[in-house]
């Protein structure tokens, strides 16, 4: 069956087709992405879709301001045979308890991307970055999504700056990353740049940190998300643990949850 998912992030939505034969492999056909706020130019790409790819289920996570029902109702007028539906946290997914306080309250693509780290790594506790807006750092392992922590993406550490100060930065760009950072800045945007690089590697650290304490084991450390491939860069030079850059962990989360949907209607 074909699975057409979609993760509306509050910059950016990136979706997929992903195929899953009879022999559990799967097949990435398509991965793209848009900014959310043109969403709704996604429709064309949709319309265009090989009739190999037609889906069997959409699935939409939906963490932004914009809403998801112009996208819901092409797909139901499109594909009239498929599962349509927008996902959500759950307290119990495949097994994995959610431990969050209200289960409803946490984001879907934090829970997607959770899902399949687990899904991935089952017998190992795992901390999950995710690089976006914010960036999330949250722990899943042992049969349980433990919670995490949120800070300010990229984006908003230097408008904080640019807001709250006089300062006027040129050129800033934080996916322009120089092979060597200073460790001592000599104009501003380097000096904003390096700091901004600093807070989010000891930010990430500090909770890999409190996971060896509670868990007495190390955990293995999975990035994703928007600035994801930039912070995984960030954080091989930076830290000696190993970690995983994966493009398509929320994607492959919502196939998961998605899965798991129809298996459950089916018993129903």
């Amino acid at each position: 069956m074909n699975y057409l998912v979609v993760d509306m992030g509050n910059f950016l939505t990136k979706w997929g087709v992903c195929s899953i034969y009879d022999d559990a492999q799967r097949c990435w056909h398509v991965t793209d992405s848009v900014p959310t706020r043109r969403s709704s130019e996604l429709l064309k790409s949709w319309d265009n879709l090989s009739p190999r790819h037609v889906p069997g289920c959409v699935a939409i996570s939906n963490v932004s301001s914009f809403s998801p029902e112009t996208m819901m109702h092409f797909a139901k007028n499109r594909w009239n045979n498929a599962s349509i539906y927008q996902v959500d946290s759950l307290t119990d997914q495949s097994g994995l308890n959610n431990l969050y306080k209200n289960p409803s309250k946490l984001g879907s693509d934090r829970w997607a991307s959770v899902v399949a780290a687990n899904c991935l790594f089952s017998s190992e506790v795992i901390v999950v970055i995710n690089c976006g807006t914010a960036l999330t750092a949250d722990v899943v392992g042992r049969g349980s999504y433990w919670g995490g922590t949120i800070v300010p993406g990229f984006y908003w550490l230097e408008r904080s700056l640019l807001e709250g100060t006089t300062l006027t930065l040129e050129d800033f760009d934080f996916a322009d990353l120089p092979d060597d950072l200073d460790d001592f800045p000599q104009s501003t945007s380097a000096a904003v740049k390096v700091g901004a690089c600093d807070l989010s590697i000891g930010w990430a650290c500090r909770m890999v940190e409190r996971v060896q304490r509670r868990f007495s084991t190390v955990p293995r450390v999975i990035i994703s998300g928007g600035s994801g491939e930039f912070f995984y860069r960030l954080w091989k030079r930076n830290i000696s643990i190993p970690a995983h850059y994966i493009d398509t962990l929320v994607l492959d989360g919502l196939v998961h949850i998605s899965q798991c949907k129809l298996r459950s209607e089916i018993v129903a």
